[in-house]
Formats: structure tokens, sequence, C-alpha cells
């Protein structure tokens, strides 16, 4: 079973993205966590406007053991804003047989305070959209996967998600050396063609020789490999350079699989596992003026005054981020 909250500050497109999501997976059941309490029972039950938002979540809880008891749905989806402490009583579902997954959806601020549709937002509502940006809704540590939904329809949305969540990360063995080296060479000529030489890019070789050096490489580094029914679409090296500390060495996501949440699955997946194994921080090494720079920033990595030269005299910086 899968438990998947679709998170985001108000206006976001939680709900639309939710009954949307229900509609495409399979035996799935959306709850709206709205109206788990209604205004008239939370007044009948005098309760104020945060213990009814604590009573709904209770329901939510309760709801969500009993379908896990029962084994209904193969999905079960809500729609509502994550915090660290409902991250980690979420995660209190998990077990064997079941996953939590959070979908963070997070158009621009602009995008989040306009109105939709009939519907007009009230002040207070705009006040708590600047507010729920300021305490980093739209950019959650624990987020499965990141979406900017600022200037897509909903449909583009929906399909991140699905192939989101038929993805599958293992660790790589010497028999993926040469899908391995092929993402590797396909996104070099692609993500580097400003910043590297055409001539070294467009000569980058895929033969035998290139294969075995990568399958020993394979033999003595950690990767880890993420897949799309059954096909390889991004890798990450992993390295140890100091106690508790670990280095995403190297991570390439096939150019036709980027901007579909590949990279920060990867990264998302390391960094939580990592942190169970008792590591306390991740750090990259990126260029200083290269696109990946703001995808590990979104990912709560900070930069530092760390810097070296890359290949060709390039510079680049290391970020670290906190587990």
């Amino acid at each position: 079973m899968k438990i998947i909250n679709i998170n985001g500050p108000i206006n976001s497109g939680k709900t639309t993205i939710s009954k949307l999501l229900q509609e495409k997976l399979p035996q799935s059941l959306f709850i709206e966590v709205d109206d788990l309490l209604s205004d008239d029972e939370q007044v009948k039950l005098k309760l104020t406007r945060e213990q009814g938002w604590a009573e709904r979540l209770q329901r939510l809880d309760a709801i969500i053991v009993q379908e896990k008891n029962l084994q209904r749905y193969e999905n079960i989806i809500f729609a509502y804003p994550m915090t660290d402490k409902t991250y980690h009583q979420w995660k209190l579902w998990e077990d064997e047989n079941t996953k939590f997954i959070n979908i963070t959806l997070a158009p621009n601020i602009d995008i989040c305070l306009q109105n939709r549709g009939t519907r007009k937002l009230t002040e207070g509502e705009k006040a708590r959209i600047r507010q729920m940006y300021q305490e980093g809704y739209h950019c959650s540590k624990f987020a499965d996967l990141i979406i900017n939904n600022s200037l897509q329809p909903p449909q583009e949305t929906l399909q991140k998600i699905l192939n989101f969540l038929c993805l599958n990360i293992r660790r790589a063995t010497i028999d993926d050396a040469y899908d391995i080296k092929k993402i590797h060479i396909e996104t070099y000529q692609k993500s580097y063609r400003r910043y590297l030489p055409d001539k070294y890019l467009d000569n980058m070789p895929l033969n035998n020789e290139i294969i075995e050096r990568t399958k020993k490489y394979l033999q003595e580094t950690e990767c880890w490999l993420a897949t799309h029914e059954d096909e390889s679409v991004a890798f990450a090296y992993v390295t140890y350079p100091a106690n508790s500390v670990f280095e995403i060495n190297a991570l390439y996501v096939h150019p036709q699989d980027q901007k579909c949440g590949v990279g920060s699955l990867l990264v998302n997946y390391l960094c939580k596992s990592k942190k169970a194994q008792g590591f306390s921080k991740c750090i990259v090494w990126t260029m200083k003026f290269g696109p990946s720079l703001s995808f590990y920033e979104k990912l709560n990595f900070k930069k530092t005054k760390d810097k070296k030269l890359w290949k060709f005299d390039i510079p680049i910086i290391k970020l670290e981020r906190n587990l």
C-alpha cells in the first residue's frame, strides 16, 4: 500500500491533483481532510480553529489505520500541508507492506496568490499563503518529490507524479555498466554543451574499453541506479570523505528524464537512507554557475566557502546538507 500526501501552501492545487491521482491509480481512496470535521460540528464540540484541525488529523489517522487493516485499497491519497511534526507522525504508518510518500507542490508565490476560477482568496488567506512560504511549506526537506507547477496544466503535474511513482532505486552492479556510461555520456553532451568544448563532448567514446573500465569502477565504488519500467534513467556515485559524512560524487539523469523529479528522488532517497545509517551530512561539488546549483539549493543544500577547479579550469563549489 502507498499512502500519498500531496503537500503545499494554500491554493497550490493540492486537491485538484489529489483527485486526478485518485482517478489514475488503481484501487485508490482520496480522503478530503477538510471534510472530516464540519464547521457546524466544530462549533458544537466547542473547538478552537487549531483544535479543529488537530481533530481532523486524528480522524485521518484513524481512517488510515483502519484501511491498513482492511487492505481494501492499494493507494490512499490525502491533501494537507505537511510540517516536520506531521511528517514524523505520518511516517509511523510505514511498515513492510506500507510506504508513506510526500509530494510537494511548489508554484511561485505570485501564482499561489492569484484567484483560481470563481473562487476569490480572502486577505486572510493571502496572508497565510505568504506565511506558509516563509515557513517553507513549498520546499520541505522531507519531500520525496517537489514540483514547481506554476506554468503547467494539472495533467502535466499528474504525469510527473505518475512517472515518479513508477521509479525504482537499487544498488548498481557491473551488469549496469553500459547503461550507466550511456547515461553519463548523453547527459554530458546535453547538459554541459555551454560549458565544455564541443570537440571534447562529441568525442566521448562508448566502447568495450570504457565499459570494462566502468565495471571495474563499479566494483570499487558505491553506485545507485534509478529505473523506470526496467529502463535505467539515472545514477549516483557515493563516496565517504569523512566520518558521518557522505558525498554524492556524481549524479546524472538521462536528458529524456530530466525535470521529472528523478534527480530529486535519488538525492532524497540517499539522504534518508544514509541518515538511517547514522550519517549526519551530505556534500556535493557542482559548477558555480551551472544549472545544478539551483537544483541542489531547492533540495536544502547550502553553499560553503570551499571551491576548486574542475575540467578545463571550470570553477566548482561545495554544498552541504545537514541530515
